[in-house]
C-alpha cells in the first residue's frame, strides 16, 4: 500500500456505515464538465439537521479568478453523483437508501473566501480519468 493510499484510507469518511474516499470524490470532481481549470480544493463534511438526519456536504473552493455564481450547483450535483456512483460501490449503496432531506449537496466558494473546518484536499493533478 502506497503512502497516498494509506492517507486516503485513514481519511475516508464513514457515512451511514459506508466509506466515502476523498480520492474517489476528487476523481469525480475532475470529470465534471467545465470545472477542470476552476477547481482548487475541496472539503467533505457531514451536517446534522434538526430531525437528526445527516447530510453529506462537499465544499469546493474555486481557483483564483473564478466566480461561484457562474456555476449551477444542481447541474453539477447530479453529474457528480452519477460519477461517484460509478466509482464507489459504498456510495452507490448509500445513495440508494438516502432520504430526500439528506441528499448530498455541493457548495462553490471563491478562492480563499472560505474557512474549511475539516480536512482540505488540494487538487494538484488536474487531469481527466
Amino acid at each position: 500500500m502506497s503512502a497516498q493510499e494509506f492517507i486516503q484510507k485513514r481519511q475516508s469518511l464513514v457515512f451511514f456505515g459506508h466509506k466515502i474516499k476523498p480520492g474517489d470524490i476528487q476523481k469525480c470532481l475532475l470529470k465534471l464538465s467545465d470545472l477542470l481549470d476552476a477547481l482548487n480544493s475541496f472539503s467533505i463534511r457531514v451536517i446534522k439537521s434538526e430531525r437528526p438526519r445527516k447530510k453529506l456536504i462537499i465544499d469546493i473552493e474555486l481557483a483564483e479568478g473564478f466566480n461561484p455564481e457562474k456555476y449551477s450547483v444542481d447541474s453539477y450535483l447530479y453529474e457528480f453523483i452519477s460519477y461517484l456512483k460509478s466509482v464507489s460501490a459504498n456510495f452507490r449503496e448509500y445513495i440508494r437508501t438516502v432520504p430526500v432531506e439528506s441528499f448530498p449537496e455541493l457548495y462553490f466558494h471563491k478562492f480563499h473566501n472560505i474557512c474549511f473546518t475539516d480536512t482540505i484536499y488540494r487538487i494538484k493533478d488536474k487531469y481527466t480519468f
